[in-house]
């Protein structure tokens, strides 16, 4: 006797869960990385911290 073929669906959802996986860490990735280079340019153009005055002093 031989077996039925055995139904693909449980490959296609392992697919669909293992691509959602995939596509949403990409999208951290990228966000984070937008997110650390976004916080790098503001802190270097915005404010500057303030020199200590006893260093000028010397």
């Amino acid at each position: 006797m031989s077996q039925p073929a055995p139904s693909p669906v449980g490959k296609i959802i392992f697919l669909v869960v293992l691509l959602t996986a995939t596509i949403g860490l990409g999208v951290y990735t990228i966000h984070s990385a937008f997110t650390a280079l976004h916080s790098t340019v503001q802190d270097g153009t915005t404010t500057q911290p303030p020199a200590p005055h006893d260093s000028a002093k010397q």
